[in-house]
């Protein structure tokens, strides 16, 4: 593609920062790496708690607050630099981590949301040449720079040269469905000599349900089935888009979906409707988790 057609696209979803040319997936280094963070961490909250000792008592709450926000934010952002499901397990600790974390260290793990560092064309491209063959690779004319990128993978527009079908290529990135197991042993590990989280029973068993829920979403066969099923289900209602799959450019790996136009949710296009329109926007949403629920 012409690099003003590849700019043309949703730029807004993946900020033009420098991408990532290498992810750390060896278990050791990345084990290594993560410990020295919690270390670090735990070394500088083991210091300024010592430092409390100099504080007026009507002090020492503001100022142990302060202090755990500073550290956590701080944590937050060397994390992010491992993305893979170190990256997943922060997030989702952000989004459900109210009743086992400090508020402090929770509002620091919402900055991995928006943690959207992209990994290099080179490597994205040894990925689908692993994964697919060179004759379906001839087929499409892949855009090297991505339209949307996250923790475990990344999305490329593709064209299907034979009939202008526009694509969307979910590509997921190496050795994080590998990861996972001592991804999270490493974070727990992590937690602990950190001393920026209480480790409960109860904060060890929701960390079980966080393994559960990231091999299911590495699992791109099951995701790949899911969205047709979610297709046929909602065929018959013009209120939703569910994307095609394209099976013949999917694997465990790879997910190909055609590509539909959209809005974000927080756009000044959707913000600025009528109170009506929004309203029955989301009730489309609600409609749609009962459905899941309940049929």
């Amino acid at each position: 593609m012409t690099d003003k057609r590849k700019r043309n696209l949703d730029a807004k979803d993946v900020p033009d920062h420098p991408p990532l040319k290498r992810l750390k997936t060896g278990k050791l280094e990345r084990r290594l790496g993560v410990l020295k963070l919690g270390l670090k961490a735990g070394s500088r909250v083991v210091a300024s708690s010592a430092a409390h000792l100099f504080v007026a008592k009507a002090e020492k709450e503001q100022h142990r607050h302060s202090v755990l926000a500073r550290e956590s934010e701080r944590f937050v952002d060397e994390l992010g630099e491992y993305k893979g499901s170190v990256v997943k397990i922060g997030q989702m600790m952000a989004l459900w981590g109210e009743h086992y974390l400090p508020s402090e260290v929770t509002e620091a793990l919402h900055k991995l949301e928006d943690n959207t560092a992209h990994m290099s064309w080179e490597l994205m491209e040894e990925v689908l040449q692993s994964n697919l063959s060179a004759e379906k690779l001839a087929e499409l004319e892949i855009d090297p720079f991505p339209i949307g990128a996250a923790s475990l993978g990344q999305v490329h527009r593709a064209v299907r040269k034979s009939d202008g079908a526009q694509l969307c290529l979910k590509i997921q990135y190496p050795g994080v469905a590998e990861a996972i197991d001592s991804d999270l042993d490493m974070v727990e590990l992590l937690l602990k000599v950190s001393r920026i989280v209480p480790f409960t029973q109860g904060f060890k068993l929701w960390f079980e349900e966080i393994r559960r829920l990231l091999k299911q979403e590495v699992d791109y066969l099951q995701e790949a089935e899911t969205t047709i099923r979610f297709k046929e289900f909602l065929k018959d209602d013009p209120r939703y888009v569910v994307p095609s799959v394209y099976k013949e450019y999917s694997n465990n790996r790879i997910i190909a979906f055609s590509y539909e136009e959209g809005e974000r949710i927080s756009s000044d296009l959707v913000v600025n409707l009528s109170a009506n329109r929004r309203n029955k926007l989301a009730e489309t949403c609600l409609d749609l988790c009962w459905r899941e629920v309940f049929e």
